[in-house]
């Protein structure tokens, strides 16, 4: 019901969930990839190498080390999210307070809402004995 969706999102809202202010512009996202580049976020000095991007040496590192130093970046990736439902005949058990099949649709609910607030694009899938439906990930 729409009430569970809002206390699902009432719930989302009160995690913690490592959401840091960072550039949404282009592709770029608010996860930090593992692979170095152009980003905003510093990561490290290095010395030049032959084919670095001048405007990247740090001069006062490179004045006090005497030697020419570059600073290295991460690079910020966007990670869509996609979430999966499990509905089979296996799931239409539980305790005395609900299902297995609500439970794991509230739990869907509560990532999805984590992930829209970070700013992800948020997608899922639904499977069950019969039939299977996604939904690609989209904003919004």
């Amino acid at each position: 019901s729409l009430q569970q969706l809002l206390i699902q999102r009432y719930a989302a809202k009160t995690l913690d969930y490592l959401i840091h202010t960072r550039s949404v512009a282009g592709i770029s996202g608010l996860h930090l990839s593992k692979m170095r580049g152009r980003g905003l976020d510093f990561e490290e000095f290095r010395p030049y190498q032959a084919g670095d991007d001048v405007r990247l040496i740090d001069w006062r590192v490179t004045a006090r080390t005497n030697r020419p130093v570059t600073k290295v970046f991460r690079e910020e990736r966007e990670r869509p999210v996609i979430i999966a439902v499990d509905q089979t005949h296996n799931m239409y058990f539980g305790s005395q307070v609900a299902f297995k099949s609500v439970i794991a649709a509230q739990a869907a609910a509560l990532f999805c809402w984590l992930a829209i607030d970070n700013g992800d694009r948020v997608g899922g899938l639904v499977f069950s004995d019969v039939a299977s439906s996604l939904v690609r990930p989209k904003r919004r």
